[in-house]
């Protein structure tokens, strides 16, 4: 859409309408497949940085709770 939006005041054509619009477009278009084109690629830009973001949040809360017993369960 942002793209549409730089080409608009280029002087160019406006493309859809909206965002629904323009999921709609792609659906008719280029099937199912067209919605989740370019979705391994995101995952594989975005899993690392994930992983880094969440293991820095979730170390030092792990590391403050270490003196308390979250959950209490023995295996017989």
């Amino acid at each position: 859409m942002q793209i549409q939006i730089i080409r608009a005041k280029s002087g160019g054509t406006i493309q859809y309408r909206n965002v629904f619009h323009a999921g709609w477009c792609i659906l008719q278009g280029y099937g199912l497949r067209g919605v989740y084109q370019g979705l391994g690629a995101t995952m594989l830009r975005d899993t690392p940085a994930f992983g880094i973001y969440f293991g820095n949040y979730c170390l030092p809360v792990l590391h403050s709770l270490s003196g308390y017993v979250i959950c209490d369960l023995q295996v017989k």
